[in-house]
């Protein structure tokens, strides 16, 4: 049984207060999670029924929830796993959305990039998936408002691992409402060997913590 101190961090929708909770998780062998407070938790290490591990801090989606005053130009979001492409993966994608031959057979793409390469469109999908990932959008998104700025470096070749780095550029207040945020954000899409293969430029309205 493995136990992880975890601070769950709460909201009152009437008045949006944040209360900030102490709970260690618990994780059984047939993959049962608890939620246990620190008296129940210390109880059980007491009883040999696990150890705590290090502290750390984790964000639920709808309660952790942050606003546009709650970040600043600079702040910087990672995914924290690469996400390995696969040539079924990019076969499959360009079949159905982009059939050119590069993209469906070997020998076609030989001679473009010298092997199989993902479609563009797969690598910005694969971008949003990692973003989520990150937290990015944890920042109350109400709509986007349009992508500029998309480059495309280098290919995407098969087994690359990728991962997305997500930076605030810029915010203002949104002129025609009131309640809402102007966010605009540079995503770069890096492969293991640090390479950019895909990098964009993203504004979306936010929400603000007093809509």
């Amino acid at each position: 049984m493995n136990i992880d101190l975890t601070w769950v961090t709460t909201r009152d929708r009437r008045t949006m207060a944040e209360q900030v909770d102490t709970r260690f998780v618990v994780a059984g062998r047939d993959g049962v999670v608890a939620e246990l407070s620190v008296r129940d938790a210390v109880t059980a290490v007491s009883r040999g029924q696990g150890t705590p591990e290090q502290p750390r801090k984790t964000f639920e989606r709808g309660r952790d929830m942050k606003f546009f005053e709650d970040v600043a130009v600079g702040d910087t979001f990672e995914s924290p796993r690469a996400y390995r492409v696969t040539a079924e993966e990019i076969k499959s994608f360009a079949g159905k959305w982009d059939p050119q031959l590069y993209h469906l057979d070997e020998e076609q793409a030989k001679k473009v990039v010298g092997q199989l390469f993902a479609p563009a469109t797969l690598t910005l999908c694969i971008s949003v998936r990692l973003t989520h990932d990150s937290g990015y959008f944890e920042i109350s998104p109400a709509a986007g408002l349009g992508l500029d700025e998309v480059r495309m470096p280098k290919p995407v070749l098969v087994e690359d691992q990728l991962k997305v780095k997500t930076t605030i550029v810029a915010k203002r207040d949104s002129q025609s409402k009131p309640g809402l945020g102007v966010m605009t954000n540079r995503t770069e899409v890096i492969n293991q060997h640090g390479e950019v293969v895909l990098s964009y430029v993203l504004s979306a309205l936010v929400y603000k913590r007093t809509h």
